[in-house]
C-alpha cells in the first residue's frame, strides 16, 4: 500500500537540490528545536493568538503547524518573520500534509526569503529530479544536472 501512495504522491513532481554558497541565518521552528517550540509556546499565551487558534480549532501553535490538512499557520509565521526580522534569511518549520503523512513524511519545510522574482544569491542549483510513472505503473525518476 505504501508504494502505491508514494507513486501517487510523487508522480509528475519535481524536486531541486541546491548548495549554499554563503552562510545563511535560518530560524528553526520545527518540533525538533527546543528554542522553536519555546517560541511557539510563548505565542500561545498571546490573547490574539489564542483567539485565532480557538477559531481554527487548534489547541496550540505547534498543533496548528502540524495540522494534517492546513498549512496557513506555518505560512503566516513565515510571512510575519520575513516582514519583521530583517536579519533572518529563512525559516524551517514542520508541517504535515494528508498526502505525505500517508507515506510517513513529516513535511519538514525550509522557506528562504529574498527579493521577488530574483534568484537567491546564497544558492547555486545542482540537480533537478523529475518523478513520474512508467507504462507499467512503476515510479520513475530522472536526475538532471543543472
Amino acid at each position: 500500500m505504501g508504494r502505491v501512495l508514494a507513486q501517487d504522491a510523487l508522480a509528475a513532481t519535481r524536486s531541486f537540490r541546491f548548495k549554499t554558497t554563503t552562510g545563511i541565518l535560518v530560524v528553526d521552528l520545527s518540533s525538533a528545536s527546543p528554542e522553536g517550540t519555546a517560541f511557539l509556546r510563548q505565542l500561545d499565551q498571546d490573547r490574539a493568538v489564542k483567539g485565532a487558534l480557538a477559531a481554527a480549532r487548534h489547541p496550540s501553535m505547534l498543533s496548528a503547524c502540524n495540522a494534517a490538512n492546513d498549512y496557513s499557520i506555518s505560512r503566516a509565521l513565515t510571512h510575519a518573520l520575513c516582514d519583521t526580522v530583517p536579519l533572518i534569511e529563512g525559516l524551517k518549520v514542520v508541517t504535515a500534509r494528508d498526502e505525505w503523512a500517508k507515506i510517513g513524511e513529516t513535511g519538514e519545510n525550509l522557506a528562504l526569503f529574498g527579493a521577488d522574482g530574483a534568484p537567491l544569491p546564497s544558492l547555486a542549483p545542482l540537480t533537478e529530479t523529475v518523478y513520474g510513472v512508467d507504462a507499467r505503473g512503476r515510479l520513475t525518476q530522472t536526475v538532471n544536472q543543472l
